[in-house]
């Protein structure tokens, strides 16, 4: 059970991370900004976010 979830872990994480860059991918971006305009709205905590470009 415990490799079971090892490899979900590591596939999860190579889903959502480029190979050549090893930095967070557009769909990281588009699963996890959802959540974090979702969080400023109900708490009013500011968030940043960073462009590499």
């Amino acid at each position: 059970m415990e490799r079971h979830l090892l490899r979900k872990k590591i596939f999860d994480q190579s889903v959502l991370i480029d190979e050549l860059t090893q930095v967070y991918n557009r769909r990281f971006l588009e699963d996890t900004l959802p959540r974090y305009f979702n969080d400023y709205k109900r708490s009013g905590l500011q968030f940043r976010l960073a462009s590499l470009i």
